[in-house]
């Protein structure tokens, strides 16, 4: 722990600060985030569609027949590391 009578150095605090707030982001807080929900089928003529989860910049699409849980938790996870990330909070 630093000792009060020392210096801050603010530009180091900001960057863990940055890089904390980095490691907590998910694709739910992401704009590029595209969920849309499932429909049923009303008649022969009105297919219905599956739900769809998936990133607008094709970084993934999960299948929802095929993924499970933590493939994705992986998904969501991505904007840890994720360039085209953008917080629907600025």
């Amino acid at each position: 722990m630093a000792d009060s009578n020392e210096p801050c150095n603010c530009d180091q605090a900001l960057r863990l600060t940055e890089e904390l707030k980095k490691s907590r982001r998910l694709c739910l807080e992401c704009m590029n985030l595209a969920f849309i929900n499932a429909m049923p089928n009303y008649s022969e003529y009105t297919p219905g569609h599956g739900m769809e989860l998936r990133c607008t910049k094709s970084r993934w699409d999960l299948d929802t027949y095929k993924d499970d849980r933590v493939k994705m938790q992986n998904y969501l996870e991505t904007a840890r590391t994720c360039a085209d990330f953008e917080s629907m909070d600025e």
